[in-house]
Formats: structure tokens, sequence, C-alpha cells
């Protein structure tokens, strides 16, 4: 079974853990949402699922260099459940009316 890297946050007991060399810079990460009280969230629209795309950068002269493509989101508070809560949404569901704003 494959762990997500939330998971991988709500999992650690300490930022050692995550020195794990297999884990990269996870320690950095873990220390950041410990301090801020939340976790470090992935840009994912959380209706549609749309993720950042990867695409080049070409200039005039032709070179090609690797760049990433992240979609519009925008945080949100919606009602969920008969709740208010506070959501990423990519700005393609909030204008086609997939989400209801809270008032």
């Amino acid at each position: 079974m494959k762990i997500t890297r939330i998971e991988f946050f709500m999992t650690l007991r300490s930022p050692e853990e995550a020195r794990d060399p297999g884990f990269g810079n996870l320690a950095l990460n873990f220390e950041i949402s410990k301090k801020y009280g939340d976790t470090i969230m992935s840009m994912i629209c959380e209706i549609c699922g749309k993720k950042p795309m990867i695409g080049c950068n070409v200039s005039h002269a032709h070179n090609v260099t690797k760049r990433r493509f992240n979609p519009n989101l925008q945080r949100v508070r919606s009602l969920n459940n008969g709740r208010v809560q506070k959501i990423m949404v990519c700005t393609n569901c909030i204008k086609s009316g997939r989400i209801v704003k809270a008032p």
C-alpha cells in the first residue's frame, strides 16, 4: 500500500522520523506544518481533481526549459454536508457552479 504525502505527515511523531534519506526534505515541511498547525496541501482542486501540468518555456531562440502550469486555485468557504468548510477549488469549478458558497 502506497502512503500519500498527507498521510505521511499524519503518521509522523517527530522531525527525526522525516530525516530518513528516502523521504528527501520532508523534515523541513514537517516542522513548517507543525509550526503553523496544518499540513502542507498539494495544488489539487478538491472538486474536480485538477492538478499541475508539466510543459516547456520556449524562448525566441527556441531554448526549451521545463516549467509547471499550476491550476488557478482559490480558497473558498462552502457548504459541505450542512456545515461551512474552507476548501481549495479551481476557478473553473467556481464559475460552473459545482460548489455552493457559504453565506
